[in-house]
């Protein structure tokens, strides 16, 4: 008897082990993502007076038009370009990407005067290229408030983040990130997630009327642009005669959009079929303009109101040179202003090498693995970044890591096949790496996220090509980091081996992925008062 009793004792313990090593036993974590550069409203935002979209479903293009009709020159202008949403919200959860940098930015008016667009048909062309719906009246106005739709396009994303996304059981909300602890939530909330809100291009600040006619250069213009910085930063109300401010953080600008906006200088970024279909870039290569210079002064005060970072993106090499003196003499003055430089791809090269120093001709890169035109960071930008403590995030768009040799590989091989994926990772890989052999450093590994440019005018990568991809991504930067192979044309496993330095393959990947722009974004948070 007292046998049997020993035996079931031990039977029980066994199993009360067992049941409670079960219980306890992990799901495996889903790896975290933060995007930096990205634009998840701005295709509902821009329909909103033709079509009712929800940001956090995927937006098709249901284009009712004959697309055999639309010239080809429009046609070839937007080759490559998403007409759907690439990151809708709920793509967002499924890639879990936690935060994202949410771009806002008016499509310029030089897009839509194209002289392909026919009148009467300029809004179906226009929403079947782009995936974008607007009224045919908007294709005609030349007064037009960037700044005042920047407001709307904000108050819009506050009033749709009210709402819950329910799948099945569980309800997905997303909310605006305002202070650190709006942060710790998200990212302790298997259920949220959470955007930065950020500006694109120097146009917002101001009217296309004043651009269009060569006005950036007046008092009149200048007071108006400085006025809407104070509006942004929360120095001034939204509207006269209210003390309405603005309860959001402007996490930063950029100046990289494509036309004259008397600010600064841009790069070239159009290809020969984009400029024939649209008008010319006017300004690339110029420095900072006067009123430029004091921009970037007001913005990065903190004197008056919240600092706003600048992003160095799409800027010309020569404006960069001017923002980077003006950054090291701020730091000279113990004011370190960190260098964030999202939307870009990785030269390498020094900005003394002839192909990077030439001017950006069609032919460029054509026997080059990267991409070397100067919308890609030189050596010299690389270092700066790192100097200043900074944060680089990589495009997914293929023309950006890619340079004409990387390309006709990537091409040459079967579109959803293996091979093509290995191709792909393979560049994002090569410039990654780049920004490593660049400083030498081990430090450098903590500057390096990913801005993907979903939801831009933008030709991505086949495999990465929206939100939820973010995900895959990360599992095949493990898989390459914990077996790393040759990349012809750029880096051999042993050399990628070395720039690893101590770190594990894991190690790599998180912070590629999002321990970097997680560190970045809370140590330079505006703070709310």
């Amino acid at each position: 008897m007292i046998k049997k009793i020993l035996g079931l004792s031990v039977f029980w313990s066994i199993a009360v082990v067992y049941i409670a090593q079960g219980q306890t036993k992990k799901k495996p974590v889903k790896p975290i993502c933060i995007d930096m550069f990205v634009a998840s409203s701005q295709k509902a935002f821009k329909s909103r007076k033709v079509e009712r979209y929800s940001m956090w479903e995927r937006i098709e293009n249901n284009c009712a038009f004959n697309t055999a009709e639309i010239p080809t020159e429009l046609t070839s202008a937007f080759e490559g370009v998403s007409k759907r949403s690439q990151s809708h919200m709920y793509s967002l959860v499924k890639g879990n990407v936690k935060i994202s940098n949410q771009i806002i930015a008016p499509t310029e008016r030089q897009f839509f005067q194209s002289e392909f667009l026919s009148s009467g048909s300029r809004s179906k062309t226009f929403g079947c290229l782009t995936g974008m719906s607007y009224k045919e009246e908007s294709f005609i106005l030349s007064n037009v408030n960037y700044f005042k739709i920047i407001i709307e396009n904000i108050e819009y994303i506050q009033d749709e983040l009210q709402y819950k996304y329910h799948v099945g059981p569980r309800s997905y909300s997303c909310k605006i990130i305002k202070k650190p602890s709006d942060i710790d939530s998200v990212m302790n909330n298997p259920l949220e997630i959470g955007w930065l809100l950020s500006i694109a291009g120097g146009h917002t600040l101001g009217n296309f009327l004043f651009i269009e006619q060569a006005q950036y250069r007046t008092n009149e213009y200048r007071n108006t642009v400085m006025g809407n910085i104070d509006i942004l930063k929360g120095a001034k109300p939204l509207r006269l005669k209210t003390k309405e401010y603005l309860k959001v953080p402007i996490f930063s600008i950029s100046f990289g959009n494509f036309f004259q906006d008397g600010i600064c200088g841009k790069v070239a970024q159009f290809s020969l079929s984009e400029e024939d279909a649209f008008k010319r870039q006017d300004n690339i290569g110029e420095d900072f303009s006067d009123l430029g210079k004091a921009v970037v002064e007001r913005l990065l005060t903190r004197k008056g109101g919240r600092r706003i970072l600048v992003d160095v993106g799409g800027i010309s090499l020569k404006a960069r040179e001017w923002y980077y003196k003006h950054i090291r003499d701020r730091r000279f003055e113990k004011d370190t202003i960190p260098i964030l430089a999202t939307n870009v791809g990785i030269s390498g090269l020094s900005k003394k090498d002839k192909n990077y120093s030439n001017e950006d001709a069609k032919l460029k890169n054509s026997n080059a693995m990267l991409n070397h035109r100067h919308a890609n960071l030189c050596k010299e930008d690389v270092l700066e970044v790192l100097r200043s403590n900074g944060l680089i995030g990589i495009s997914l768009e293929r023309d950006k890591l890619m340079g004409k040799s990387f390309q006709t590989r990537y091409n040459a091989t079967v579109a959803g096949s293996a091979n093509r994926r290995r191709v792909a990772v393979d560049a994002i890989v090569s410039n990654v790496c780049k920004i490593i052999k660049n400083c030498y450093s081990i430090e450098a590994w903590d500057i390096i996220s990913i801005g993907s440019q979903f939801d831009t005018h933008a030709r991505h990568l086949e495999m990465y090509n929206q939100s939820s991809d973010m995900y895959q991504l990360y599992k095949d930067l493990l898989l390459y980091f914990r077996n790393p192979r040759d990349i012809e044309g750029t880096f051999d496993a042993k050399d990628i081996k070395d720039l690893m330095y101590d770190y594990t393959p894991q190690e790599i990947v998180d912070k590629i992925m999002y321990k970097n722009a997680l560190s970045f974004v809370k140590k330079h948070l505006p703070k709310i008062k």
